[in-house]
């Protein structure tokens, strides 16, 4: 029956907004929230760059701040800090 149904709704003009109802209603009937992003990517190398060091920095705060909130000694979490940083440094220097 839903194969038929589907074969009826369809056509080449309109298969992205079946597909996008079908999805909808999938993600409706599962609880789960629906969110439209918009996204502007940048246009110039330098923008690109701005771009890059802003994430950098997100993911920078985010891992100071579960650090931060383990319960963990202080030694233990300056030790983790620190093969952290090696690790980084590790994969640059190999070109990973």
């Amino acid at each position: 029956m839903r194969s038929s149904l589907w074969k009826s709704q369809v056509n080449t003009k309109n298969i992205g907004q079946v597909l996008h109802n079908i999805i909808n209603k999938s993600c409706l009937e599962r609880g789960m929230l629906i969110v439209k992003v918009i996204m502007y990517l940048p246009d110039s190398e330098s923008a690109l760059n701005e771009l890059s060091d802003k994430v950098t920095k997100v993911h920078l705060d985010a891992v100071v701040n579960y650090i931060s909130r383990l319960t963990c000694p202080k030694e233990q979490r300056t030790a983790l800090i620190d093969a952290v940083i090696d690790e980084l440094h590790e994969k640059h220097d190999n070109g990973r």
